[in-house]
C-alpha cells in the first residue's frame, strides 16, 4: 500500500473519531434530559414485579408483613433499579442482612424496606458478596486439600 493511501486511510480513521466523539456528546445530553425528565425510571410493573420478590421474601425471613405495594417501597425499589442494581442483587442483600440480623433482637428491627433498600443498600450488598465470595474460596481450597490428600495435586 501506498503512502498516500495510508496517508487517505488515517485522514478518515480520524474523521470517524470526530463523528463518533460528536454522536457520543450528543448521547450523553439525549441521557441527561431523559433522566431530568425521568423516561429512564424504570415502568411502574417491572418495578412492582421487583418489590414483590423481594418484599416477599423478606417477609418470609422476619415472619413480618411489609406490603410490597407501599408507595415507600415501591420509591425505594425504584431508586435501586435506577441505580443499576437488579432484582437478584437486591434479593442477595436482603438475603444477607437477614441471615446476619435475624437471631439478633436488637438488630432484627432493623430488617425492614427502608434499611436494607435505603441509603446503606450497597455496603449490604457487598457484605453479601465478599461473604458469597468467602464461602467460594472456602469450597476450593477444601477442594484442593481433599485432591491433594489423596494425591491429585
Amino acid at each position: 500500500m501506498g503512502v498516500e493511501r495510508l496517508k487517505s486511510l488515517k485522514r478518515g480513521v480520524l474523521a470517524m473519531r470526530k463523528m463518533l466523539r460528536e454522536m457520543e456528546s450528543e448521547l450523553e445530553k439525549e441521557i441527561a434530559e431523559c433522566a431530568k425528565s425521568g423516561r429512564l425510571e424504570p415502568d411502574a410493573e417491572k418495578v412492582l414485579e421487583v418489590s414483590k420478590s423481594v418484599i416477599g421474601l423478606l417477609n418470609k425471613c422476619t415472619g413480618k408483613e411489609f406490603r410490597p405495594d407501599s408507595k415507600t417501597t415501591l420509591a425505594l425499589v425504584r431508586e435501586r433499579l435506577a441505580d443499576g442494581f437488579s432484582e437478584e442483587m437486591m434479593i442477595l442483600a436482603v438475603d444477607e442482612m437477614c441471615y446476619c440480623w435475624g437471631k439478633d433482637q436488637e438488630r432484627r428491627m432493623w430488617l425492614r424496606p427502608e434499611t436494607l433498600l435505603g441509603e446503606h443498600f450497597e455496603s449490604y450488598l457487598q457484605a453479601a458478596i465478599c461473604r458469597k465470595r468467602s464461602a467460594i474460596d472456602g469450597k476450593a481450597m477444601e477442594k484442593i486439600a481433599i485432591e491433594r490428600m489423596q494425591g491429585g495435586i
